[in-house]
């Protein structure tokens, strides 16, 4: 199982960063209208755990555990979809936001992921994972 990672530093406060991201402030507060569009319908939530369902061509299950405003995984319960950990840490000019993709695939199939995230796909990520949270953000003032 291989990983893909991208770290970008945010120019905003962990729990702001955390809150965009997941649609979980830093007390696990989830807001609902928010976590339906970025996850599908809330199918249940036992401990902590949330299981989501996306509407795709097929149902794509999510189980999502946050752990505000640390860390929030994503695990697939297809095996054709990798699982997603963000991790959020402080740093001294806001925060530090690293997203890392386990991909479920092994041998040959893996290691084209793998290139192919090093040769585009790390910038489709930034256009379409990072780039959406940080035009969401307020500006920070200085």
């Amino acid at each position: 199982m291989g990983r893909l990672r991208i770290s970008v530093m945010v120019h905003a406060p962990v729990g702001d960063v955390y809150k965009q991201v997941t649609a979980c402030d830093a007390s696990g507060a989830l807001d609902e209208d928010a976590a339906t569009k970025k996850y599908g319908r809330l199918l249940q939530k036992v401990d902590g755990v949330h299981i989501f369902e996306e509407e795709r061509e097929e149902r794509l299950r999510w189980r999502v555990t946050f752990s505000p405003p640390s860390r929030r995984v994503m695990e697939a319960a297809d095996p054709k979809w990798s699982d997603r950990t963000d991790a959020f840490e402080e740093a001294a000019s806001g925060t530090r936001w690293t997203v890392t993709w386990h991909t479920k695939a092994r041998g040959v199939v893996g290691l084209l992921q793998w290139t192919v995230f090093q040769f585009g796909g790390r910038r489709r990520a930034m256009r379409e994972v990072v780039q959406p949270v940080l035009a969401a953000l307020p500006p920070q003032r200085t």
